[in-house]
C-alpha cells in the first residue's frame, strides 16, 4: 500500500490504485459505522460506488488498478456517507478528477488544454501565419476570420491569463512555487 494519504484526493490517474484513508471521530468503525462513496461522471452520469474497509479507527478506501482502468476520464461528483444500519449521514461532498494515463493515449491525440489551443490559434492569426483551418474555426458563435485586431488582442489577453492560472496550478501540484505574486495591503483599524 502507498504512503497513507488522508482525505479524499482531488484527482487520480486512470489505471492507478485510488487509495486514501479517512478518520471520522463522530462515526468510528468501532461503533459499527460503515463508510461508502458514490461517484457520478458529470458529463454522462456514469456511476461508481465504493465501500471503505476499516483499519483500527480509520476507514480505508482502496480501489484497485484493475477497476480504475475501466473508468472514463473526467470530473466526477463524489459524496461520502456513513451508516450504522439505522442512520445515514453525509460526510463528504466534492469533486474528483480522473486523469487519463498518458502512456495509453495514441500519438495523434492533442493533450493541450482548451486555453492553450485557443491562445495558440489567436497568436497565429495575429502573426499572419494562420491556416484556413484556424481562420475558419469557431469558439462558440465567434469565427476568427470575423474578429477585429482589438477583439483578437482582448481574447488573447483573456486566454493568456487562463493559461497562466493553469500553469501556476500545475507548478503547485508539483511542489514548486506558482510564480504568481501575491500583493497584500495593510491597513490600520
Amino acid at each position: 500500500m502507498p504512503p497513507f494519504v488522508y482525505g479524499e484526493p482531488s484527482q487520480f490517474t486512470i489505471g492507478d490504485t485510488l487509495s486514501f484513508r479517512k478518520i471520522l471521530p463522530d462515526y468510528p468503525p468501532s461503533e459499527a459505522w460503515a463508510l461508502s462513496y458514490s461517484l457520478r461522471l458529470l458529463e454522462t452520469g456514469t456511476a461508481y460506488d465504493i465501500s471503505a474497509t476499516t483499519s483500527g479507527q480509520e476507514f480505508v478506501v482502496n480501489v484497485s488498478k484493475t477497476i480504475t482502468i475501466d473508468w472514463s476520464a473526467g470530473t466526477y461528483a463524489i459524496q461520502g456517507h456513513v451508516t450504522d444500519g439505522t442512520s445515514r449521514f453525509q460526510v463528504y461532498d466534492g469533486f474528483i478528477e480522473a486523469l487519463p494515463d498518458v502512456s495509453t493515449i495514441e500519438d495523434s491525440v492533442d493533450l493541450r488544454s482548451h486555453a492553450r489551443k485557443v491562445l495558440e490559434n489567436i497568436e497565429s492569426v495575429l502573426e499572419g501565419r494562420a491556416t484556413n483551418d484556424v481562420l475558419d474555426s469557431h469558439i462558440g458563435e465567434t469565427s476568427f476570420r470575423r474578429l477585429t485586431p482589438q477583439q483578437l488582442m482582448d481574447m488573447r489577453n483573456k486566454y493568456l491569463i487562463e493559461l497562466q492560472k493553469e500553469e501556476a496550478i500545475a507548478k503547485v501540484k508539483q511542489g514548486k512555487r506558482s510564480g504568481r505574486r501575491h500583493l497584500v495591503r495593510f491597513g490600520h483599524t
